[in-house]
């Protein structure tokens, strides 16, 4: 009996050892031993079965009792720039997607969302100007694009809001523009943002590259154009091989015309074109500081690239600037077409051969990253007006800034711009990259002393740079004076 009992016991301890063996060689096999995209993947599914406290909680309740949230919209384009749904669902995602966000937050809080549409954008903001001038409550909250005397004008007059002194705004989050953020405030002043709240702060303002892979093909050019920008190696140097002695004066009448005749690119003669070539390729119109902004376009990284733009782009002659999209490229008369990030989902949904999308190409490989320059002209930035109830607009701002973060991406970026936009899984990735390189600056926007003008004419009508540039920096600085003088009010 003692001897079972012996036998008995180690049998016992055999059989923990080997479970407990099993057990530890089991965790490890599920853990250490797996690839580590796996082992991240378990972790991110531990962390979401982890109770988090939602960012409606973090803001707090809130009930207006039925008050009126007045937006205006100051639309260049309301035909294809749609800020605001209609009375009712009518299947288009967008329109949907604004409709229950806006329902959302109008149930969630108790708040009645209006909007009043002015077309153009300038008159809508001088609208706004002289609401708040008058001492009216009209609005409490403007969307509008930034450039064509609009936010950029009633911006320094004190019409506006500090976003940075206003409550609940987090600024920093993902729902708000970080380009924006960084490269637009200062002296700790900033007027106007972007972002989830209303997307054609990204979807419509960053530029892009398109290319017909049809007539890629015709030329027998064989690079595969995706690997070469996931590989950084993507540059000026190879869309200049790509398109060079490619123009063909197709009807013999020895002019080229976006109307007629084929071409190697195409690009809208303007200066925002420009300024997709030139941040493309890592020149900044300015930099700042907390209280300084500098102009440096007279250095020799700079005189450098600008020359070499000056070589690639020629003026193109069009009755219509759109006659680039949807005559030129769409017509098979292009390789390349450069234009905005949303042209694919407003002009070429309809395109017979296949495209694809590219960022901007970098100078060189060298280069740290693609910078996709912002056209500021986009309809999408919001702003708070001066003599608005800054705890109403300030927080159903944040409210639903984040509602569309939740809300909106998915229908504006899964299905609008890639779905409906890009014809590949290349190209939406190639999105991603340049909603994520976007790039915006403060003379870009504000132009002092003409910068912009100056550039465009070196680069596209191919008039001296470093005379006219030295002869109007008294100019640049003066302009830049006025605005820091602007930006040091107290509002």
């Amino acid at each position: 009996m003692k001897n079972f009992k012996t036998i008995l016991f180690v049998f016992i301890v055999f059989i923990i050892f080997i479970t407990f063996t099993a057990c530890s060689q089991n965790t490890s096999n599920t853990n250490e031993n797996k690839p580590l995209l796996e082992k991240d993947i378990d972790e991110e599914v531990s962390d979401l079965e982890k109770p988090t406290e939602s960012y409606y909680d973090i803001l707090g309740e809130r009930d207006f009792k039925g008050a009126v949230f007045t937006i205006l919209d100051a639309n260049d384009h309301p035909d294809f720039v749609i800020n605001f749904a209609g009375e009712e669902m009518n299947g288009d995602p967008i329109n949907d997607a604004l409709y229950n966000r806006d329902k959302f937050i109008e149930e969630k809080y108790g708040v009645n969302i209006e909007y009043i549409q002015k077309v153009m954008a300038n008159t809508g903001c001088s609208a706004l100007e002289k609401s708040v001038l008058a001492g009216e409550n009209a609005y409490d909250l403007v969307v509008s694009p930034v450039l064509g005397g609009a936010l950029d004008k009633i911006s320094t007059r004190n019409i506006l809001y500090n976003m940075m002194d206003c409550p609940y705004l987090s600024l920093t989050s993902p729902w708000w523009s970080k380009l924006v953020y960084d490269n637009m405030q200062f002296n700790n002043k900033l007027y106007y943002d972007g972002g989830d709240i209303f997307l054609p702060s990204y979807s419509q303002c960053p530029a892009a590259v398109m290319f017909n892979k049809k007539l890629l093909q015709d030329h027998g050019i064989q690079e595969n154009l995706y690997d070469l920008v996931f590989g950084g190696k993507w540059t000026l140097d190879v869309l200049e091989r790509l398109t060079k002695d490619t123009n063909a004066d197709l009807n013999k009448d020895g002019k080229m015309n976006a109307e007629d005749d084929f071409y190697g690119m195409v690009y809208q003669y303007n200066s925002i074109s420009m300024g997709f070539f030139v941040g493309g390729v890592g020149i900044k119109y300015s930099t700042s500081t907390s209280d300084t902004i500098n102009t440096a376009l007279n250095s020799n990284v700079c005189l450098d690239k600008i020359e070499r733009l000056t070589d690639l782009l020629d003026k193109i002659n069009y009755k219509d600037q759109n006659n680039i999209i949807n005559m030129t490229f769409k017509d098979d008369r292009a390789l390349f077409l450069i234009h905005c990030l949303n042209s694919p989902q407003v002009f070429l949904r309809d395109m017979e051969s296949d495209y694809g999308i590219l960022p901007m190409p970098k100078w060189d490989e060298n280069q740290e990253t693609y910078v996709s320059f912002m056209n500021a002209w986009g309809s999408g930035f919001v702003a708070i007006p001066q003599n608005a109830d800054i705890e109403k607009s300030a927080f159903l701002t944040e409210a639903m800034a984040y509602a569309g973060y939740e809300m909106l991406r998915e229908p504006v970026y899964k299905i609008t711009l890639k779905a409906k936009g890009a014809r590949d899984e290349e190209s939406e990735r190639i999105i991603d990259i340049i909603i994520e390189t976007s790039y915006m600056d403060i003379n870009g926007v504000y132009n002092f002393g003409g910068t912009y003008e100056i550039v465009r004419d070196a680069i596209m009508d191919k008039k001296p740079f470093v005379s006219a540039f030295e002869k109007n920096e008294t100019a640049m600085q003066k302009d830049i004076e006025k605005f820091i003088e602007a930006m040091s009010q107290d509002n």
